[in-house]
């Protein structure tokens, strides 16, 4: 069971790289008249604002050995839809986690994403940075198990700094496993604050200040080494005048254990506002010709 939460980890590093640009960052929709809201990642590299076990790589479990370990992987991610130029955009994403486990109780991470875009400007970012405390949680039975943790986010990202005006993030999370032979699944659920300079971005956006965020991860093992993941969130946010956002993000990967702690992936990831337009009919799909992203990349858990 300890090997297969280790190709869990390494399966779901992967469908975090396309998170901090690839022009998917989504608004989350209105419920009410306002002002549109600073654009957001909603794929799971930054799921429920730096806090899911997908893209917090080690928080939902603690190494049963003291010390350091790394996380990275590399990611292309490619458009489906087609631009004006009659070309898909694409990024290739280098994600760096490095880990310290203090006990058997504690745990600290941090974790950061350096994206190449393939077209256009072909610009070279950074992320911003999540620091993760992770927290051992409660042995409930030999197939549940609780999930805890705090995480802080540091605004290294230009966008961050230069249009948002961000100041940092705070979050917490609990959550739930389920262990079973070859099924994995975890549901979380996190709170988490945005501290901005000003209410509204440079470029006369809402900013959100808060933050409820749910998610669902499924790991199933067709062999030792051949396994498919999925994760979902469902995110509710608040700006600073009070007006409420949803939003949501869906990733499925096909998993390949190539060696040990070495995988790859194939997978698709579809985001954006939880509601249409109108306010009323749902936006949320697993697949959308105009809005999903194919991706393809491999990791190494150290």
């Amino acid at each position: 069971m300890k090997m297969m939460n280790a190709k869990i980890l390494s399966a779901l590093v992967l469908s975090t790289l396309i998170s901090t640009s690839m022009a998917l960052a989504t608004s989350e929709s209105p419920m009410k008249e306002a002002p549109k809201m600073a654009e957001m990642s909603m794929s799971l590299a930054e799921i429920q604002a730096n806090s899911s076990s997908a893209m917090q790589i080690q928080n939902d479990g603690i190494s049963e050995h003291k010390g350091l370990g790394i996380t990275t992987g590399l990611e292309y991610a490619q458009k489906n839809a087609v631009d004006q130029r009659g070309t898909r955009d694409s990024e290739t994403n280098l994600l760096l986690a490095p880990s310290y486990t203090i006990n058997s109780r504690l745990a600290v991470s941090a974790k950061g994403i350096i994206t190449k875009q393939n077209s256009g400007p072909k610009d070279t970012t950074y992320s911003n940075t999540t620091v993760t405390l992770s927290i051992g949680g409660i042995q409930l039975n030999d197939q549940f198990k609780t999930l805890h943790s705090v995480a802080g986010v540091l605004p290294t990202s230009q966008d961050s700094q230069k249009i948002d005006r961000l100041k940092g993030g705070v979050s917490i999370k609990n959550g739930i496993s389920f262990d079973y032979d070859k099924i994995n699944l975890k549901y979380s659920i996190v709170l988490s604050q945005n501290f901005h300079e000003f209410n509204f971005n440079a470029d006369g956006d809402a900013n959100v200040q808060y933050r409820l965020g749910q998610s669902v991860e499924v790991a199933f093992f067709i062999t030792d080494r051949f396994y498919i993941t999925a994760a979902g969130i469902y995110r509710n946010g608040v700006t600073y005048g009070g007006f409420d956002r949803t939003a949501f993000g869906i990733d499925a990967d096909l998993n390949y254990d190539l060696w040990k702690n070495f995988s790859l992936n194939l997978g698709t990831s579809n985001e954006g506002s939880a509601y249409k337009s109108n306010g009323v009919d749902s936006n949320i799909s697993a697949y959308n010709d105009n809005t999903s992203v194919v991706r393809a990349g491999m990791s190494y858990v150290y």
